[in-house]
């Protein structure tokens, strides 16, 4: 354009001048949406519009990367660039690499966005989000086994392992506690293991307490929760189990003989050397010679020690059936302990006396006789009532007027009743000498019964009557005469009898 002016002197002067219109307000560049998708490891393309109705200018514009969740040079490749649309263009593209980095991390995002335009304006959409989906699978977490032991007192290493894809970095929270272990037992744990990337294995402990008590072996449940980056896979949950180290209390009687008069009853005691918590043992009775039901009645059951005692007691009951027996027997037995083991005496003998009295047994008569030529002499001994038992006694003969090996031969021996039986005999041979004897006598004594009591005639006395006849002395041929002075002989004559015998004469 061109303009001239004359001043007041009438010189005239010429000017040109050039005048331009802005028009880039009629063209907008944007991107053509606000979100892309893209798996990891493939490149994103990314379309820019210009728009308008004067595009027969060039316009430029600057685009950039940025971070969100995704970190440039770890998950894409970060660019800055000016993109410039020559005359009629209406679209660019930008194509953006994404990084395959062999770590499991989910979705990630980063925007690209628009800025400084140059013969254009910025248009409606001037950020968009990239969002690169993992093509990597989830590692897995889990316990590296379903149980786990430890002494009481001790301190154990829980393993908790992450397998598969393992290049990122993953979390997961742990927990031990309470199963049947007490919070005395254990101190409990919880926090949240951390796994870098390349990490195949964190661990935590347990730590335990040692109390002193008996009380079995008992368990804490540790379980696995909240993984992040990862999946849980069984085993999730495991079980610590405290070994008990405190060694298991004795149970034992504290004898092995007992004994109660039939009819009656006895108290076993058994012991437990320590306390603890709940300990059992079972018991039985067993017979030996006595019989249950008839002798004695039968006992079996657990005996059950709660947690501080020390001992227990088992009443036994013998049945009084009045008829008199030998002492008898049974066993006393334990038998399968729980939370403590069987100490030396684990078998008692019970013995009940017996309290009925026992039969007497004695001579029928305490006296007898015998001729002289009878040859034997039958002594019987009776015993007083009928039993069930077998009855022994013992018998001796024992010199008196009459003498052993001249008058009698002496005997001795043993009885024996058989259950049942009541009346005994027994010989005692008469010897017939062929003197004349005054009556003699010996007795017989009954000794050391079994099974059986003296009675009253423990002895008797036999009386030998002679069966020979009394010799008779006299003078052969009385009176006598003699002359004086001279010597008389007197002659004396026996009849009967050929033992030695004295006569006075004067």
């Amino acid at each position: 354009m061109e303009v001239t002016a004359q001043d007041a002197a009438g010189n005239i002067t010429a000017a040109q001048w050039t005048f331009y219109v802005d028009t880039s307000a009629g063209r907008a560049v944007r991107f053509s949406a606000a979100n892309y998708s893209v798996t990891e490891g493939d490149p994103v393309t990314v379309t820019v519009q210009r728009t308008g109705t004067l595009l027969n200018n060039p316009s430029t514009v600057i685009w950039s990367t940025a971070d969100n969740s995704a970190i440039a040079g770890e998950d894409y490749a970060p660019l800055t660039q000016t993109i410039s649309f020559n005359a009629g263009e209406t679209t660019k593209t930008v194509i953006i690499p994404t990084l395959d980095d062999n770590a499991f991390e989910g979705a990630e995002e980063f925007k690209v966005t628009l800025s400084s335009p140059g013969g254009c304006v910025l248009g409606s959409i001037t950020s968009a989000a990239i969002n690169i989906s993992d093509n990597d699978t989830k590692p897995e977490i889990s316990f590296s086994t379903e149980s786990y032991t430890v002494d009481e007192g001790d301190t154990v290493t829980v393993t908790v392992t992450r397998t598969g894809t393992i290049g990122g970095a993953s979390a997961v929270n742990y927990a031990a506690s309470a199963g049947t272990a007490g919070l005395t037992d254990y101190i409990p744990a919880a926090g949240t293991l951390n796994f870098g990337p390349g990490e195949t294995a964190k661990t935590f402990t347990v730590i335990t307490n040692s109390d002193m008590e008996v009380e079995g072996d008992e368990t804490v449940n540790l379980s696995l929760t909240g993984p992040t980056n990862a999946d849980l896979v069984i085993p999730t949950d495991s079980v610590l189990t405290i070994i008990d180290t405190t060694p298991l209390p004795v149970i034992e009687l504290d004898d092995i003989n007992y004994s109660m008069n039939e009819g009656g009853t006895v108290s076993v005691t058994l012991t437990r050397s320590a306390i603890g918590t709940v300990s059992t043992v079972d018991y039985i009775t067993s017979d030996i010679t006595a019989a249950a039901g008839s002798d004695y009645i039968e006992a079996s059951g657990t005996i059950t020690f709660a947690s501080g005692e020390l001992s227990k007691t088992i009443t036994l009951t013998s049945i009084d059936d009045g008829i008199f027996e030998p002492d008898e027997n049974f066993s006393l037995g334990l038998s399968s302990p729980t939370s403590a083991e069987l100490g030396t005496n684990t078998t008692a003998n019970v013995t009940i006396v017996e309290n009925d009295p026992p039969p007497l047994v004695e001579f029928a008569s305490a006296t007898s006789s015998s001729a002289e030529n009878a040859g034997i002499v039958t002594v019987t001994v009776q015993r007083a009532a009928d039993s069930t038992v077998t009855s022994t006694v013992s018998y001796a003969t024992n010199a008196g007027t009459a003498e052993a090996g001249s008058d009698f031969t002496a005997v001795s021996g043993t009885l024996t009743f058989n259950p049942g039986e009541l009346v005994k005999s027994f010989d005692i041979p008469i010897i017939n000498d062929a003197l004349y004897e005054y009556d003699e006598t010996f007795s017989i004594a009954l000794s050391n019964p079994v099974m059986a009591a003296l009675g009253g005639q423990s002895t008797s006395e036999i009386t030998i009557t002679d069966d020979d006849l009394v010799p008779v002395i006299e003078f052969d041929s009385p009176p006598l005469m003699v002359n004086e002075g001279d010597t008389a002989v007197i002659n004396l004559s026996r009849s009967g009898g050929k033992n030695v015998l004295h006569q006075q004469y004067s």
